[in-house]
């Protein structure tokens, strides 16, 4: 048995809050990528790619519960951890870029979406 707190439990309850998610079992979804968030963290690290990939899905399951201001700062967060680790043409970083410029735009911040879309479009250009 692996436990609660074994690395593939954890990647199949970050799998499975995606599959909430999917299915609009975003109230089921929310405390499942809580724990997951916390636990890698403590586990792998705030800059480990599955780290970062957990708290993307925490992020989308606030955004579509209507709480994008509680998806921002993860999102800002997931997106300069993956620039600085990726790069910023990588698609995960660009990905991210998407998702911060949905939440910008739900919550009427007008500035800092035209700051960040400046950054963004001369990629979509190559």
């Amino acid at each position: 048995m692996l436990g609660p707190d074994h690395l593939d439990t954890l990647m199949g309850m970050n799998n499975l809050v995606g599959i909430y998610d999917s299915l609009g079992r975003r109230k089921d979804a929310l405390p499942l990528a809580e724990e997951v968030v916390e636990k890698l963290e403590k586990m792998l690290g705030p800059d480990h790619l599955d780290t970062l990939k957990a708290m993307n899905n925490l992020a989308n399951t606030y955004l579509h519960l209507k709480r994008p201001e509680e998806a921002l700062p993860l999102y800002k967060k997931v997106l300069d951890k993956r620039r600085s680790l990726l790069g910023p043409e990588h698609r995960e970083t660009v990905h991210a870029i998407f998702n911060l410029l949905v939440t910008l735009n739900t919550l009427g911040k007008g500035k800092e979406l035209k700051e960040l879309a400046k950054f963004t479009f001369p990629l979509h250009e190559k």
